[in-house]
């Protein structure tokens, strides 16, 4: 790709399913986040290379690191070409989730009257991965885009509880949301207000994804997926989150079930 590249990101499951987007590609695609979350990759893209049924057997066995291309689907025009990078999450035990890095060219991305699309240059998503069998909620791991974002260091985060981050700003209906998806090891999605380690509020849209065991043993962690926000341009989906914050961004039954080894 050359000067005026850009890049978006999606993360998946071993089974190409969407549990996270960036809004760079819903500015590509055209389409809302709730409406490709939940969905199959097989829906959104085509022409893949190599074939994606060799691409989602190497997911499932969990090979680390796996480069791709494909085009994208997109409602006002044509599918457009994307260099993509399949990495294994980091710190998400047992379970096979994909950081789906996609390289495309802006000038290939137009909207429905032919004007040039303005994507970010770059988009990244920092996570983590908290411990729902404590009564406080202690992370277990952070991932080294939430250092950056936060300011902490992943010692300073592992043991903290989860809502460590909350702060003077920090809108009350999200939070309780939250918190009650966390009780009830539930998925769910809520825009944000949280505090660096430097107390300089950021906005993120947060989603939580339970990690269920194919054991049978329950419920042990929950992943959470944090994706920036323009503070200065509130979106639709906030202002229904105020009526409703758990509901206005539904996962539906987006439990990943993963293997016990």
């Amino acid at each position: 790709m050359g000067s005026s590249s850009a890049q978006v990101f999606i993360i998946v499951d071993a089974d190409g399913g969407i549990l996270q987007c960036s809004p760079g590609v819903c500015a590509v695609t055209g389409s809302r986040e709730d409406e490709l979350v939940g969905r199959s990759l097989v829906d959104c893209v085509e022409q893949w290379v190599p074939a994606a049924a060799a691409i989602l057997g190497q997911t499932k066995a969990k090979t680390k690191r796996i480069p791709c291309s494909w085009k994208l689907r997109c409602r006002s025009h044509g599918p457009i070409p994307v260099d993509c990078v399949f990495t294994l999450m980091d710190g998400v035990q047992a379970t096979p989730l994909y950081y789906v890095l996609m390289t495309l060219d802006t000038a290939d991305v137009k909207t429905v009257d032919g004007a040039s699309l303005s994507i970010p240059g770059s988009e990244t998503a920092s996570y983590w991965v908290v411990d729902v069998e404590s009564a406080d909620w202690p992370l277990l791991y952070v991932n080294p885009a939430f250092v950056a974002l936060t300011g902490y260091s992943l010692l300073e985060c592992v043991g903290r509880p989860v809502t460590f981050l909350h702060g003077p700003l920090t809108e009350h209906a999200s939070a309780c949301a939250l918190n009650t998806a966390l009780g009830m090891q539930e998925p769910c999605r809520v825009s944000i207000t949280q505090y660096t380690k430097d107390n300089q509020p950021f906005r993120t849209r947060l989603t939580l994804v339970p990690l269920d065991p194919r054991d049978g043993t329950g419920i042990k962690t929950v992943l959470g997926v944090q994706v920036d926000l323009d503070p200065c341009s509130p979106s639709q989906e906030d202002a229904a989150q105020a009526s409703d914050p758990k509901s206005s961004h539904p996962l539906g039954k987006a439990v990943v079930r993963v293997a016990s080894g």
